[in-house]
């Protein structure tokens, strides 16, 4: 009789349920916590959609980008650190279709930043006010202006959207009589409602895309401990960094980087250069990007390491030659997370599902406020004595 009961409730009347009301207080709180969070890092993502795009509509200089030989990513290299003398220079990218120009990737003062270089003089273009722009939601995005502690701050970041993604789609439940119209917005009825519908809506339809951004967002911030977890499920062979052994080079020993793009080409003879990592430190391999296929593909390209003072080469990275349901998993977080690696029309439906996170923020906020603190604020004005109810308030 029991059993049959909580079937019941469970099935026909969830709202009864204890678990439930516990879910939602989880809801409503990390949601108040991390409100402001989901809206900055939905509206950022879905502005950062269209990055490649807007910066070619705002960069007038592109259209001076001529025909001819590509300069020496190397020269362009050098031309980018005398340009940001006391920046620390980590990549530089050949140009593509999408992005005919080189791109470098800096760190100045703390924060990252891109600089573009004409494909054929190699000189360096000035930013726009639309690429500083950008340059400025990109760290907002992904470090949330505040360096390294940003990028851990967006990991528990992601940690909460995920719990919130999943205590909202137990608590979205309303009954197997009610559940179709929670897949719907009623806008002729008051606007508490259609707030309430909207909510509801706005998190139940990109449930699946919300949580992957989630995991994604996790693995950006914690890759190895990410890694390992999936490996449990599934070995990961091809999508996780190989080993290797960094032996001791000679002190202040740098090795001829042209040896090395050589030795790169030559291991690689069915590859194209698509950007080099440099080497900041003895620490650190120097890697040479060779596109498989279409220049400016990143998840089909090798990626080749080789030692700074030695120049050495150490391993291979065959990067999307993936074998395993692992591999698929892990190699998926960066072109489902972004949503830039298949045309237009994707890129807009990422945007537009991006928008359901502040959407989210926003109709939560309001529902709170219509929910408790209006009423404390009436009660408060009154000279009452207002105070928190546990239970899940009526709409």
């Amino acid at each position: 009789m029991v059993k049959r009961r909580l079937t019941d409730r469970v099935v026909n009347r969830p709202q009864q349920l204890w678990l439930r009301r516990a879910l939602f207080q989880v809801h409503l709180w990390s949601g108040l916590i991390v409100g402001l969070y989901i809206f900055v890092i939905g509206l950022s993502g879905s502005i950062l959609v269209f990055k490649d795009d807007l910066e070619q509509l705002g960069r007038s200089t592109l259209a001076q980008v001529g025909a001819g030989p590509q300069a020496d990513i190397l020269s362009v290299a050098g031309e980018m650190q005398k340009h940001h003398p006391g920046a620390t220079l980590y990549t530089v990218l050949t140009p593509s279709p999408e992005r005919p120009v080189f791109r470098g990737y800096l760190q100045v003062d703390g924060a990252l930043t891109t600089i573009d270089a004409d494909a054929v003089t190699g000189r360096v273009l000035p930013a726009s006010r639309w690429q500083k722009s950008l340059n400025w939601i990109e760290n907002l995005h992904i470090f949330l202006l505040a360096g390294d502690a940003g990028l851990i701050a967006n990991g528990v970041g992601a940690v909460c959207l995920f719990l919130l993604s999943i205590t909202g789609l137990l608590i979205w439940w309303p009954g197997v009589r009610r559940w179709k119209r929670a897949l719907v917005v009623r806008f002729h009825t008051n606007w508490k409602r259609v707030n309430f519908d909207l909510h509801n809506v706005g998190g139940f339809w990109p449930l699946a895309l919300i949580l992957f951004w989630s995991v994604s967002g996790i693995y950006f911030t914690w890759p190895a401990q990410v890694t390992r977890t999936v490996d449990v499920i599934s070995p990961v062979i091809s999508a996780a960094p190989p080993k290797y052994e960094m032996k001791p080079g000679q002190p202040g020993a740098r090795t001829d980087m042209r040896a090395v793009l050589a030795q790169a080409a030559a291991l690689t003879p069915h590859a194209s250069l698509a950007g080099i990592g440099l080497s900041n430190s003895h620490h650190e391999p120097i890697v040479v990007d060779m596109a498989r296929g279409e220049q400016g593909d990143l998840l089909q390209t090798d990626y080749l390491y080789f030692h700074p003072s030695t120049g050495e080469h150490l391993a291979t990275w065959h990067y999307g030659a993936n074998q395993t349901a692992g591999d698929w998993i892990i190699w998926l977080m960066h072109p489902l997370h972004f949503g830039t690696s298949w045309g237009i029309a994707v890129k807009i439906l990422w945007a537009a599902l991006g928008l359901s996170l502040p959407l989210l923020a926003i109709t939560g906020a309001l529902m709170y406020w219509n929910r408790y603190l209006r009423r404390k604020l009436r009660t408060w004005l009154a000279g009452g004595s207002p105070h928190a109810s546990r239970a899940e308030p009526p709409l």
